[in-house]
This record gives C-alpha cells, structure tokens and sequence, in this order.
C-alpha cells in the first residue's frame, strides 16, 4: 500500500517581550530577544487510511495539559485520534517559562500562543499530505554526547563535576551513540521530510536575556539548507536524562550548539544518501495509560537539615525545601504520577514515547529488547514525569537526577515499568 505524508513548521518565538525564561534558580530572568527562532515543526503519515502524526517543540518540556490541548484541535480539526499523535520537546532550555517553579511562574499567555502554533503546524502538515517513499538508517555518533554523571572516589555521584576534578573516579554510565534517520522524498525525488533521533540534553544559552532553539534548531535549519526550502528537519531526542554536550575529558572541545547542529545535519546527509526507500508501508499506534508509584520523600527532609547538603547543579538548598513542601502538597492528592507511554510504527520502524527524562540505560534496553528491530526512543513525549533514573543509580548517594525534588519523585522501578509498557505495546503493533 501507498504512503503519504506532509511536514510543516510554525515559528514559536514569543510575539511580546519581554518573557520569562525557564531555568532561574534565584530569581526570576527576563528575555527581550530571540537568536534564533523557536519553532513547532509537524510530520503527518497516512496510509490505508490511518494517520499519525508527530509534533515537536523547541522548548524544555511539555506537561500533559498541553498535549490533551493540542491533540483535542488535532482530533476536532483533523480527524486525527489523540492516541495517533505524538507531541514532545526537543529538551531545549533556552525557552519561555513553559513550565512554574518556585522562582518562576509559567507565561500563560505565550503557552496558549505555542498550542496554537503547534496546530497550525499540524494542520499545514495535513495540506501538505503527498505520496512519498520512506527510507531509514542508523549510524554512530560519538562525538557530541556524553554521561554526566560521575562516580567520586568517596562513593558518591556528582552530576557535572569541575574538569580534571581530582576526585573523580570514573563515569557512571554509557551513551546512546545511534543517530537514526528517516526521510520522505516526493514524486519528483526531493527531500520533503526527515526526522532525526538522537539522545542529548540541550542546554545551551540557558542564561542570558536571549532565547534560542539550541542544537535542535541549529541541526533542523542545516538539513533543510542540504535539501532545500520544501525540506522540514523534525528533531526527537532520545533517552537524554543522563547525556550532556559538555565534554570534561577534553578542554578544547568545541561546546557549541551550532558545531553540535552541523555535526548531526552532516551525520544525517550521509546517512540520507545512502539510502533504500519504499513507498508500501503502512502506520500504526497504540498507547497505555499507567500510574507511575512516588517515593517517600522522608530522605529529602532529612537532607534538607543536614549542613552542608547542596547540589553541584543548583548550589542551594532553598530550592529543595520548596520541592519538599510541593511535593507533600502531591502526595496528599495521591500516591501515584500518571503517565502515558505511546508507540508509533512507520513501516518497518517503531518509536517508543516515553514521557519523562529518561536514563540513557533504559532507552538502550527497549532498543535491545524490542520486538520490532527498528525501534528509537523517544523522551519528553506526551508529558514530563520528570527524571527517571535506574534502579543502578538510585543505590549510589547523591546526584542531581535521582535527589527527590519537583524533577525527580517516582520510585526507583518507574523506568522498568515505563520499558515494561512499551514493550507490550510495540508487541501489538
């Protein structure tokens, strides 16, 4: 059977500044300007009648609210089934407030701004449907990732360390080297689309008075000036929780978001030229809804008043104790975070949607243990249950991702169920 599918993109830079930035730890920051433009970029499959669709956002996160929001337009305007559409981020921090947090409220007005955009992405997207051949392939990127997360000669963790710290003992973890493409090309042999995985925070330009797309954005613009105006580059990052662009082996690495973009635009060309395509393919999607267990927070009040207590990444311990009192606000609602884990299958080729920041071990074991030999992961999709790190890494003290706090509050086995779930459903596609 025949494939189509349409790609688009809409500009989510704010229309009035100033705005405020994610990622003030002490107060809140202001931006008055874009460096390069955020956007909302679209992909739309449909075959046999069925569509999928996929929407992704230059910003840090996503919360569930807003992919109801936004699949709730797709299914009223589309026809498209919530359950068939993916909306995750691209984890760039250098965004409006998209998220509160206890030195900053959400910009509620740019979030209402950003959901119509993503929509009207989505629905240019659907315009845009023509029949297309399909290609996919793999290759080995790394160069521009790396674990963050080192273990210290006296059996602690310390998330991004100082360079060349004596007290290091070595890294905790691996990466997730694959860069995985697929591209659509039309009628005419031009390269209409192309989505590319990889896995790695993007922190760039955090600070500042500017926003930026970061290496996402770099990445997308430099595919589509290899194949043109017509081309839409969508970017899903993978299993990144624990994987960072900041090379502390090496002080004359290039920590770049442009060098990082051109980096994995060159990887994706290669591997784009080297491609077998097919038109017969068909799409499919399930999904799962599953309540993620919080943990005792009593170690975290317990922390709080011990002297000295700090985290590398936040210096300070008025950010946890806001964390404690909000996180005893959640768990006197309930004992459990909702989640929803999502699988989308074009052709041959499966992504599993987890909706948190996930360990980089957990995305490599459903790629490992998949049924379907093509599977990527992708995180920060459908919603943010925050980190969610391994059973491994909860054992060892200390550490930005597995400290309770507003970002890190589901048991240690929460990674295994959200794999568990992905598993049983890529089983049924």
């Amino acid at each position: 059977m025949g494939i189509k599918a349409g790609f688009a993109e809409a500009d989510i830079t704010p229309q009035d500044w100033p705005v405020r930035k994610y990622g003030g730890l002490r107060k809140t920051v202001y931006a008055h300007w874009a460096c390069d433009p955020p956007c909302a970029r679209a992909a739309v499959f449909e075959a046999d009648g069925k569509r999928i669709a996929i929407v992704s956002l230059d910003i840090v996160i996503i919360e569930w609210e807003h992919v109801q929001a936004i699949r709730a337009e797709a299914q009223q305007r589309l026809g498209i089934p919530p359950e068939n559409v993916l909306v995750c981020a691209t984890h760039n921090h250098s965004c409006a407030a998209v998220i509160t947090r206890p030195v900053f409220d959400r910009e509620e007005a740019y979030l209402e701004f950003m959901r119509e955009q993503a929509v009207a992405a989505l629905e240019t997207a659907c315009e845009r449907l023509t029949d297309v051949s399909v290609g996919m392939a793999s290759g080995f990127e790394g160069r521009v990732s790396f674990n963050r997360r080192f273990i210290m000669r006296d059996g602690t963790i310390k998330t991004l360390p100082k360079r060349a710290d004596p007290n290091i003992r070595h890294v905790e973890g691996p990466i997730d080297p694959e860069i995985a493409t697929i591209c659509c090309k039309d009628s005419e042999g031009r390269v209409v689309g192309v989505l590319v995985n990889f896995a790695c925070h993007a922190t760039h330009r955090m600070g500042g008075d500017m926003l930026s797309a970061g290496y996402p954005g770099a990445l997308c613009r430099r595919v589509r000036e290899a194949f043109g105006v017509w081309c839409t580059c969508v970017f899903l990052n993978g299993a990144c929780a624990n994987l960072i662009h900041i090379n502390l082996s090496d002080p004359d690495y290039i920590d770049d978001p442009e060098h990082i973009g051109r980096v994995l635009a060159a990887d994706a060309v290669r591997l784009i030229e080297g491609m077998e395509f097919s038109s017969e393919l068909d799409v499919d999607a399930r999904a799962a809804d599953i309540r993620l267990p919080l943990r005792d927070f009593s170690a975290l009040e317990e922390d709080i008043k011990r002297s000295g207590f700090t985290d590398p990444l936040l210096a300070g311990v008025d950010v946890y104790e806001a964390s404690l009192q909000i996180l005893k606000d959640i768990r006197a609602e309930r004992d459990y975070e909702p989640a929803q884990v999502q699988v989308l299958r074009i052709g041959d080729v499966a992504l599993a949607c987890i909706p948190a920041e996930y360990f980089t071990e957990h995305g490599l074991r459903i790629k490992m243990q998949s049924p379907i030999e093509k599977t990527l992961v992708v995180s920060l999709a459908n919603g943010w249950v925050g980190y969610v790190p391994t059973v491994e890494a909860f054992a060892r003290p200390c550490g930005h991702e597995t400290t309770s706090a507003l970002w890190s509050k589901l048991i240690p086995e929460a990674g295994d169920m959200l794999a568990d779930t992905a598993m049983q459903l890529l089983g049924e596609l």
